[in-house]
């Protein structure tokens, strides 16, 4: 029987063949930087730094630092929600998700080793293997008493991926410290595909002052050829404005990267 997937894939618009990285704003040595600040320094190092993801849990006057990403093995992680999608939850929340992200092509992630997250309860992050444990992310939809809402982050469609050194054919080695911008090629039957990631922020003043960084950007001093070709095609690299898809947000064709009229 004949796969209808690509008929699906073209109704369905809350299916997207692309995957994103949003930076967040942290604190380095009691200095804030900005998720712009977090942009500048991926782009320069050429790869997503894994980290625990640890953050402030708990209840008011009993918050804890706690590790979000369990087990042994930090991650990077990535958000399968489509464009419009993403909008609506920065509008709801503008201070836990920011429009600032990195998006990349789905199939050279998976082929990188990156997976969909595990959503379950206690019980079946005791179950996982040590290496797998990584993906769990906490999902119980039942009232808690001690809780003012359910644990529930389905809505944002995570992936996480661990740092992997692939080694490819005349590239050598992917970069040891973390997910590069630049993932090994496909084969498509026809050859090596590479893509390129996509840069994705909220407003035409965002997108001037990352073009005018991207220019200034001096030459690859390294020897990864991964981040090589990231610096050697780095004005190559696309904006996309949410702003515009905010204002396109009645076409369809706005609501996802491969449909974009850019």
């Amino acid at each position: 029987m004949q796969s209808k997937l690509q008929e699906i894939k073209n109704r369905r618009t809350d299916f997207t063949d692309w995957i994103i990285h949003w930076t967040h704003s942290k604190t380095t040595n009691a200095k804030i930087e900005s998720s712009w600040d977090v942009l500048k320094q991926i782009l320069r190092c050429g790869y997503l730094a894994p980290s625990m993801a640890t953050r402030l849990v708990g209840s008011y006057g009993d918050k804890v630092n706690r590790a979000t990403v369990r087990g042994k093995f930090p991650a990077v992680c990535f958000s399968e929600q489509n464009l419009k999608a993403r909008l609506e939850s920065f509008l709801a929340d503008s201070w836990r998700y920011s429009g600032i992200g990195v998006a990349f092509e789905k199939r050279h992630l998976f082929q990188y080793g990156g997976r969909p997250v595990i959503y379950g309860d206690e019980s079946l992050l005791e179950r996982l293997h040590e290496d797998d444990k990584y993906l769990w992310v906490p999902y119980c939809p039942l009232p808690q008493a001690h809780r003012e809402y359910p644990v529930d982050w389905t809505h944002e469609r995570e992936w996480r991926a661990r740092v992997s050194e692939c080694d490819y054919p005349g590239w050598g080695l992917t970069p040891h410290e973390g997910v590069p911008l630049v993932l090994p090629p496909i084969d498509v039957g026809d050859g090596p595909l590479i893509s390129l990631p996509i840069i994705v922020v909220l407003n035409y003043a965002v997108a001037d002052t990352i073009s005018d960084f991207i220019r200034s950007m001096p030459e690859y001093n390294g020897t990864n050829n991964f981040i090589k070709y990231l610096y050697e095609h780095v004005t190559e690299l696309k904006i996309i404005l949410l702003e515009d898809v905010s204002d396109n947000s009645k076409d369809e064709k706005w609501w996802r990267i491969e449909t974009l009229p850019l």
